[in-house]
């Protein structure tokens, strides 16, 4: 009787075990969907986009541009404008408004000396 007794608990514990161990692993997949749909979103999309870091460092060069006139020389929309900033290097480049219109971008590079510390 106490074999039984002790036999019908290891039964259940087992089965809570493994009710357990099948939501921890629910919980892992939806965990590593999300953790692999954040680290997309943090790289590069393509190889246009080095290229394209390029050109702009290259029209840069000659002074400031709004960030409409990037938009056109470069041939990309204003979402992928947006992101094409994000991925540039923040020492290298300064965004900011232009005074009297707060609405327009300006992107320029910034001076070399001024990343000097």
């Amino acid at each position: 009787m106490l074999l039984e007794a002790h036999g019908l608990r290891l039964r259940s514990l087992s089965e809570a075990q493994d009710e357990i161990v099948d939501k921890l692993d629910e919980h892992a997949e939806a965990l590593n969907k999300v953790w692999k749909g954040m680290r997309r979103n943090q790289t590069p999309k393509g190889s246009k986009t080095p290229e394209r870091i390029s050109r702009m460092k290259e029209i840069l060069s000659n002074g400031a541009r709004t960030f409409k006139e990037m938009e056109k020389l470069l041939g990309v929309s204003p979402k992928e404008m947006n992101r094409l900033v994000s991925k540039v290097d923040q020492r290298s480049f300064e965004v900011f408004t232009r005074p009297g219109d707060e609405r327009q971008k300006v992107i320029k590079l910034r001076s070399l000396t001024s990343n000097v510390k």
